[in-house]
């Protein structure tokens, strides 16, 4: 997939780099790793990769709206996980 395209995924869920990578549940989720795969210095690796194919298939099928609010609450529980 190409990074232009990992990034407006992100955007059409409305996170930052950080929260998707709290919605990867990527180590740090700093955000580093999404913005290395957004500048195209590092694909994601499989599973990350798969899960933005998926993410592309559900924004396609089911809308935004619904969609965001899964993403709302997943990084909701990553955050909760954290503690």
């Amino acid at each position: 997939m190409p990074p232009d395209r990992m990034r407006e995924i992100r955007k059409s869920l409305g996170l930052s780099q950080r929260q998707m990578s709290a919605l990867l549940r990527l180590r740090g989720r700093d955000g580093r790793a999404i913005r290395q795969y957004e500048r195209s210095d590092h694909p994601p690796s499989g599973p990350d990769a798969l899960i933005y194919e998926l993410l592309e298939t559900a924004l396609s099928s089911r809308g935004d709206q619904s969609l965001n609010e899964w993403a709302a609450a997943a990084v909701a529980g990553a955050r909760t996980e954290d503690r």
